[in-house]
């Protein structure tokens, strides 16, 4: 990775090891980062919240009726392939960085 880069994180918290990214901020590996998402929400690490280089949102993705429908759909239907097929249709394989 390039010094000085951007990380933005809008897909799960705990992607992201906090103190790695804490380290990497104060080295300056890392310009900044836009966090939408939080390992602990609403806890924060403390030194992400005092870094102004850091932009912090809550995650507000799911904020709307149109949304939590269209989640709601989608949890029957994974149950229901589940259920057919004994798979899950949005299973997260978990890679690890070597």
């Amino acid at each position: 990775m390039k010094d000085g880069v951007i990380l933005i994180n809008t897909s799960r918290g705990p992607i992201i090891d906090k103190q790695a990214l804490v380290d990497a901020l104060e080295s300056g590996k890392l310009y900044s980062a836009g966090l939408g998402v939080f390992e602990n929400e609403p806890q924060v690490h403390p030194k992400l919240l005092a870094n102004e280089n850091v932009d912090l949102t809550p995650h507000m993705a799911t904020g709307t009726v149109e949304t939590t429908h269209k989640s709601e759909a989608l949890a029957m239907s994974i149950v229901r392939h589940a259920l057919q097929h004994g798979t899950l249709l949005t299973q997260v394989r978990e890679k690890r960085a070597e």
